[in-house]
């Protein structure tokens, strides 16, 4: 079948899609970058607090301060002076320089000397005169204290990594600074090459010029989990293009196939009518041409006949011009008692003309006993001779159509099976469906039809309370089940 009339269609919605993909991939790309550098700014924080929470906590030693103490001593003021002091103290310049830090803690306070002598003129600092031992070497018990300050150091940064809900791996290298400006690493824990992130080099213990930098593997996972409702959002958002897009073309590829149908439907409704006139042509014929008003049997026969078809065509006039009532299942039901064999045995009757001009066969195989149902005679007797009409119409010539109904303590089945073309298994499901026509898969002549025969089956057998299907394979013929419940006296 057509899906579309416009083949732009597609690609325009497949464009919608892709763009809005590529809109949503490329907010995702600059939220990814401002959300990577906050958490860089956010660790980079947490490692200048806890830089400022162990300087104070190795100035203070085991001694308690004050709030004006620690609130000193924690000041940006106070960590930038320190900083300063570092700063200046590792620069070149400092072959001109003689420095010191140096700080005591007493039961009530903190003296903290800080020393800076600049010599003039070509007088240059000795300072391995002052600090005879080689910058590399380090005296086992300052090495000691230093590696019980960077870890203190580090155990402050990852609780406050913690409660600043940054969890990420996270390594450390600590860095001494001695005479030159000779930078040496002396105790690390750090075993990736190439970090995502490394943090400045921040100070520790004010006793000392050591050096403390967090290193960060990869912050990706992190990022990544702080965006999840975005990428979320983004993702249902594209679901839902796509299935509004989805929606849109199947609304009018429906919409097509419903007016092609109904197009289809006013051309074939024409040859409809045929069936019965032509039938109730057949029968007046006989009735003059063979002088049955001497045969009064055979005669109320054909009448019967022709009154059926009467009967018929006026319920296909009423099916056209009630064809909104349809679409909009707004079909009422008169149920009564009904015996469901009643109903077989008059519409095969009724169909015995055209049983005879296609030279075809109907077998019926009733029960003894009757089988009621709670229905629509109407209605059942519509839907019956849809089924059979079928039967003999796709079936072409010589075909044989055999209905059988049974029946037991719950549900009436009722079979009507032929050995006509037969209907492949992927149409099993569409033949039911508005306007579908089963011979536009088929090589089957002159074969005509409103496409709306099954659709009624199926909508009243379902009212019913019943159901239907079919089993069939292409080239051995086809065979119709109805299921209805049996009437239960209450």
């Amino acid at each position: 079948m057509k899906i579309i009339a416009n083949r732009y269609l597609i690609p325009i919605m497949s464009g919608i899609i892709l763009l809005a993909v590529c809109l949503q991939l490329i907010w995702l790309n600059q939220l990814f970058k401002k959300q990577y550098q906050l958490v860089e700014e956010e660790l980079e924080q947490v490692v200048n607090k806890a830089s400022r929470e162990a300087m104070y906590k190795n100035l203070l030693g085991d001694k308690s301060g004050n709030g004006d103490y620690r609130q000193f001593f924690l000041s940006p003021r106070w960590i930038n002076l320190k900083t300063a002091f570092d700063a200046i103290t590792d620069s070149e310049v400092n072959r001109y320089l003689n420095s010191s830090f140096a700080s005591s803690a007493f039961r009530d306070s903190v003296v903290v000397n800080i020393h800076l002598q600049v010599y003039s003129g070509k007088t240059v600092v000795n300072h391995v005169a002052m600090a005879p031992s080689s910058p590399k070497q380090v005296s086992p018990g300052m090495l000691a204290i230093d590696q019980r300050s960077v870890l203190k150091m580090d155990s402050t940064v990852k609780v406050l990594l913690k409660q600043a809900d940054l969890n990420v791996d996270a390594y450390y290298g600590a860095f001494r600074y001695r005479n030159n400006d000779e930078q040496i690493t002396y105790s690390i824990n750090n075993p990736v090459t190439h970090p995502a992130f490394r943090s400045r080099k921040y100070s520790y213990d004010l006793r000392s010029k050591n050096k403390y930098e967090l290193i960060v593997p990869g912050l990706d996972s992190l990022v990544l989990w702080r965006m999840r409702i975005y990428i979320c959002s983004a993702f249902v958002l594209i679901l839902l293009i796509g299935f509004a897009c989805y929606y849109i073309l199947k609304s009018i590829a429906n919409k097509q196939l419903y007016a092609e149908a109904k197009a289809a439907f006013t051309n074939n409704m024409s040859h409809e009518l045929k069936t019965p006139l032509a039938i109730i042509e057949v029968a007046l014929d006989s009735i003059t041409r063979y002088n049955l008003l001497a045969k009064p049997e055979k005669l109320n026969t054909y009448l019967e006949i022709s009154k059926t078809e009467l009967q018929r065509l006026k319920q296909m006039i009423d099916k056209a011009l009630r064809l909104d009532d349809l679409d909009k299942v707004n079909i009422k039901l008169h149920q009564e008692l009904y015996d469901v064999q009643q109903c077989l045995k008059l519409v095969v009757a009724s169909m015995s003309v055209q049983v005879i001009n296609k030279n075809a066969k109907i077998i019926y195989e009733p029960l003894e006993e009757p089988c009621f149902v709670s229905g629509d005679p109407v209605h059942l007797t519509n839907v019956f001779y849809n089924l059979i009409e079928n039967a003999l119409k796709y079936g072409q010539a010589g075909v044989h159509v055999v209905v059988v109904c049974t029946s037991d303590a719950d549900t009436v089945k009722i079979s009507i099976k032929d050995n006509g073309p037969g209907i492949e298994a992927i149409y099993h499901d569409k033949i039911f469906e508005r306007f579908f026509r089963v011979s536009s898969a088929y090589d089957v002549p002159h074969v005509e039809g409103s496409g709306l025969g099954l659709n009624y089956v199926k909508q009243i057998i379902e009212m019913h309370g019943g159901s239907v299907n079919v089993q069939s394979e292409k080239g051995k013929g086809s065979k119709f089940m109805v299921y209805l419940p049996v009437f239960k006296q209450l």
